[in-house]
């Protein structure tokens, strides 16, 4: 049975709701509730594949030697994502990410990255990763040890062994962008971004004219998430916009990330693009109606029932 690797950015959530204003120096700024969740792109994506119902699915992550990262242990085998490829770091922290979600939905964060910038392929448990699996990178190239000219030789490797390769862009703290990418798109068989982070990349603010920039760069299919707009998928078979579910935003945590746990779910699948896009936007539409990154998730089932009553099933098999 195909098994679905996540490797990336991975943290304890510290989550405040609702936020109206960062305090100023000294000042206290009252919120009603305050959660403790795992968090980060390649956990939010894990659980968001388990939550709809993938049976193997696992994480390839660095924790410090903490209460945080015995936490997201203990979270993540509460999900049914395997953890024996998280490696333990004795110098640095688990990351920790504090969430503050304002009144709209949207967020701010503050944030330390801890053992994910020691994360690197040469530290890396990828033994377990078998041909056919996927292998996803949730905003790795984030990580300061898992930049393109240090991550190449691993996706070389999975391709070799006939591995899916898909990568999540995240924003580029260091600043190198393109740079920091580009070399990894030859061996990227799914690509996801987001407008903002598409033109940071690619210097093109037209989010089709980045899309194309991306695929004639190397990577075969492009996935460009759109917020309110739906995605834009560019590949040889095929290409289009799909466009969003209605709902009532309460929380944008983790909506790209459960967008991409929906598309690698329909590729498994052997979906068209076109129905595995909408399955993804309808996976990450109910992620935002519910309070942090993973808890609006919803079972396979119950998603195609949230889809129907939006009147989008349309020609193909569930």
């Amino acid at each position: 049975m195909r098994k679905i690797w996540t490797y990336g950015i991975s943290n304890f959530d510290v989550i405040a709701q609702p936020v109206g204003r960062w305090p100023n120096a000294g000042e206290l700024v009252v919120t009603d509730k305050t959660e403790f969740m795992p968090g980060g792109p390649a956990i939010n994506t894990a659980i968001t594949l388990r939550k709809i119902g993938f049976d193997q699915v696992g994480l390839v992550a660095r924790f410090g030697d903490d209460r945080a990262g015995s936490l997201l242990k203990q979270e993540l085998e509460r999900a049914g994502v395997e953890s024996n490829s998280v490696s333990i770091s004795q110098t640095s922290p688990t990351a920790v990410c504090i969430v503050c979600v304002h009144p709209d939905g949207e967020r701010s964060f503050l944030y330390s990255f801890g053992g994910n910038n020691e994360l690197s392929p040469e530290n890396a448990d990828v033994s377990r990763v078998d041909e056919n699996d996927f292998f996803h990178l949730g905003a790795a190239m984030g990580m300061a040890k898992s930049r393109a000219e240090l991550i190449v030789p691993l996706l070389k490797n999975l391709k070799q062994k006939k591995v899916m390769v898909s990568v999540d862009t995240s924003f580029d703290p260091f600043g190198e962008w393109w740079p920091s990418l580009s070399p990894c798109l030859p061996f990227t068989d799914v690509l996801f971004s987001n407008e903002s982070e598409a033109k940071y990349l690619t210097g093109n603010d037209d989010p089709i004219k980045a899309a194309e920039i991306f695929h004639e760069s190397g990577a075969k299919t492009v996935v460009l998430k759109l917020g309110s707009e739906g995605a834009y998928v560019l590949s040889e078979n095929w290409q289009g916009i799909v466009s969003p579910f209605k709902v009532d935003a309460i929380d944008t945590t983790g909506a790209g990330d459960s967008f991409c746990g929906g598309f690698l779910y329909g590729l498994d699948k052997k979906w068209p693009l076109e129905q595995t896009t909408l399955f993804a936007n309808a996976v990450g539409a109910l992620c935002v109606t519910s309070f942090g990154a993973t808890t609006g998730i919803k079972t396979y089932r119950e998603t195609c029932d949230f889809i129907a009553k939006q009147d989008r099933i349309d020609h193909w098999q569930w």
